[in-house]
C-alpha cells in the first residue's frame, strides 16, 4: 500500500514531521496549532483566535489529500487549559456543523511552544464505503457536539468515554472506582450502538488526572477487558472536559475483521496490554517507553536514553509484525516536561530522518511510573 505524505507548499512549517500521511483511504493529520503561513503563532493569548487558526490549518491540510473537513472521523483536542473547553466546542460546532466526528478533549501541561494554547490532530477517511455516526437517542431539538463513535468501513472510532450516567450527570464525584466502571461501561455501550463488543477493541487510549489513580484503574480495566489484551497507552493529564471527572477512555475497534494480536518475546512488561494490533492492513503500537525487553529503565532522568529506548522498542514490534519505521503513518508523543522536546525530537529525527510521519506531541503531568519521561505510540501500515 502506497504511503502519501503531505505538506503545503506555500507555508512554513518543521521539515521533521508531515503535516498529513494518508495510506489507502485514511488520512492521519499532525496535531496542527495556531500557526500563520510564515510560521508565525496567530493570537497570542486569545484561545478563540488560536482555534479559529488551528481549523483552518486542519482544513487546508485535509484538503491537501483531495479530503474534505466533513471526511474527518476523530478529533483529539489537546488545551493547555480547561478553561478553553467553551471556545474550543464553539469553534468545533462551527466547523462540523453536521455528522461530528468522534472526539476527544484533554488539558495538557504544555505544547511545542509556551504560547501555544491549543492543537487539535485527526484522522479522516475519503469516500469510505460504509460511514456511520452512532449516538444514543438525544431530546427534540437537541444536536450532539460530537459523535459517540463514528464508523468509516470495517474500523469504529469510539470518542473519549467518561462517568457519565444515563441522566447525562457524573457518576462518583471523587469516587475513581464508580468513574472507571461507569467510563468502560460507556466504552462497551458505545460499541453495542454499532453491534461490537469489547473483544473487537485494537486500541485504547486511558487519560487519568492523577498517576496515584492507575492502580484503582487497572483493577476496573480488567474486570471489562481480558487476555489477549488491546494495544493500549495510558498518561496523566491536567484535567478533562469537567472538574469532576478523573478518567477518560478512547477505543479503535474491529467491525468486520478480527484483531491480529501481536507481541513479541517481552518478559519485562505488565500484561494488560499487547505490544501491537492489527486491523486490516492498520498496525497499532502500543505506547513505547524507556524500559527494556527485561523491565529495566534505561537512563533514569536520562531523556535521551529513554527516547533512544522507546524508539528501539517500537523497532523491534514493528519488526516482529513485518514492517519498519519507514511504514510508520503517525507518532503521538507524551513528554513530562517541555524542555525534554529538543532532545525528543533529536531521537524521532534519527530513527525518521526522511519521509517523516505525521506527529503529535504534548506535555502531561505523569506516565504510568513516575520515573518514564516519554511515551511513544505509532500507527503503521502493512503493506
Amino acid at each position: 500500500m502506497t504511503i502519501e505524505r503531505y505538506n503545503p507548499g506555500n507555508a512554513v512549517r518543521p521539515a521533521s514531521y508531515s503535516q498529513a500521511v494518508k495510506a489507502g483511504n485514511t488520512v492521519y493529520v499532525s496535531g496542527q496549532v495556531a500557526w500563520d503561513d510564515k510560521g508565525k503563532v496567530v493570537g497570542r493569548g486569545d484561545i478563540a483566535a488560536q482555534t479559529e487558526q488551528v481549523m483552518q490549518n486542519l482544513k487546508q491540510a485535509v484538503e491537501l489529500t483531495g479530503g474534505a473537513l466533513s471526511d474527518v472521523v476523530k478529533l483529539t483536542t489537546f488545551i493547555t487549559n480547561p478553561a478553553y473547553t467553551p471556545a474550543v466546542l464553539a469553534a468545533r460546532s462551527r466547523y462540523f456543523p453536521q455528522d461530528p466526528p468522534a472526539s476527544t478533549l484533554l488539558a495538557v501541561n504544555a505544547l511545542a511552544l509556551p504560547e501555544l494554547l491549543v492543537e487539535i490532530e485527526a484522522v479522516a477517511v475519503l469516500s469510505p464505503k460504509v460511514r456511520h455516526h452512532f449516538n444514543p437517542a438525544s431530546p427534540p431539538g437537541q444536536r450532539p457536539s460530537y459523535s459517540q463513535a463514528v464508523q468509516a468501513d470495517d474500523v469504529l472510532y469510539v470518542s473519549g468515554q467518561v462517568a457519565f450516567g444515563p441522566d447525562r450527570r457524573i457518576v462518583g464525584p471523587g469516587d475513581l472506582l464508580a468513574q472507571a466502571e461507569q467510563t468502560l461501561a460507556n466504552v462497551a455501550g458505545a460499541l453495542s450502538l454499532a453491534g461490537a463488543d469489547i473483544r473487537r477493541v485494537a486500541m485504547v487510549r486511558n487519560f487519568l488526572i492523577n498517576p496515584l489513580l492507575f492502580p484503582p484503574f487497572l483493577e476496573t480495566y480488567r474486570k471489562h477487558f481480558r487476555s489477549p489484551y488491546p494495544a493500549n497507552t495510558t498518561v496523566m493529564v491536567s484535567a478533562l472536559a469537567f472538574p469532576e471527572l478523573m478518567v477518560e477512555t478512547e477505543a479503535i475497534v474491529s467491525l468486520s475483521k478480527d484483531v491480529e494480536f501481536i507481541e513479541p518475546s517481552w518478559t519485562g512488561k505488565p500484561q494488560e496490554y499487547t505490544m501491537a494490533t492489527r486491523i486490516g492492513n492498520t498496525l497499532y503500537v502500543s505506547g513505547q517507553v524507556g524500559r527494556d525487553r527485561q523491565g529495566n529503565l534505561a537512563g533514569p532522568g536520562n531523556i535521551a536514553a529513554q527516547v533512544e529506548q522507546a524508539f528501539v522498542n517500537m523497532g523491534i514490534v514493528l519488526n516482529e509484525a513485518g514492517v519498519g519505521y519507514k511504514d510508520v503513518l503517525k507518532l503521538t508523543a507524551f513528554l513530562t516536561n517541555p524542555a525534554l522536546f529538543p532532545q525528543y525530537a533529536e531521537g524521532r529525527q534519527k530513527y525518521f530522518p526522511q519521509d517523516p510521519p505525521a506527529s503529535t506531541t504534548a506535555v502531561v503531568p505523569a506516565l504510568a511510573r513516575p520515573d518514564f519521561l516519554v511515551e511513544v505510540e505509532a500507527i503503521a501500515v502493512v503493506p
